[in-house]
């Protein structure tokens, strides 16, 4: 099993062979207590990785605003005592079955869709609501907005 954070070592070949490490060093923080206590697995060889949620990798990342205690968990910018973790999968399509149950059954969907899927598909082979990983991005992107626009309303006044 492979972590989807996980990252290579290139500057270390020993390192490197041993294990590889997590790019990211907690997902949770208290007063008390700072870790990692959250992984998601899969198996490299039936999955590959497509994308990952954002999670900071710093304190200083957590409390941007650099509010005294703004990194612990739950805050107003993070509200559950835990980082959300999670990862985007695709399958990894065997070219060669795919080709030869085609070749068997001409009812079959066509190659060229089973092995370049779109993320979403009118076909209903892959449901039509959105995965934690795009709400969370949806989330970012909007908070994004709303400061361009508290920054542009002060700098406008």
């Amino acid at each position: 099993l492979q972590s989807v954070y996980n990252v290579m070592d290139d500057s270390d070949v020993k390192v490197r062979k041993q294990s590889p490490r997590e790019s990211i060093q907690f997902t949770n923080v208290t007063s008390e207590f700072v870790g990692l206590l959250d992984y998601v697995f899969f198996e490299s060889s039936k999955f590959e990785k497509v994308s990952n949620l954002f999670v900071p990798t710093s304190l200083k990342a957590m409390n941007h605003n650099r509010i005294v205690g703004g990194h612990l968990l739950p805050s107003n910018e993070w509200p559950s005592d835990h980082i959300a973790v999670g990862a985007r999968l695709a399958f990894k399509v065997d070219k060669a079955k795919v080709t030869d149950k085609i070749k068997r059954d001409p009812k079959s969907k066509s190659q060229d869709h089973l092995t370049s899927h779109p993320l979403r598909c009118g076909c209903g082979c892959v449901p039509n609501i959105l995965s934690l990983h795009e709400m969370a991005e949806l989330r970012k992107k909007a908070r994004e907005e709303a400061k361009a626009r508290a920054k542009s309303a002060a700098s406008s006044t």
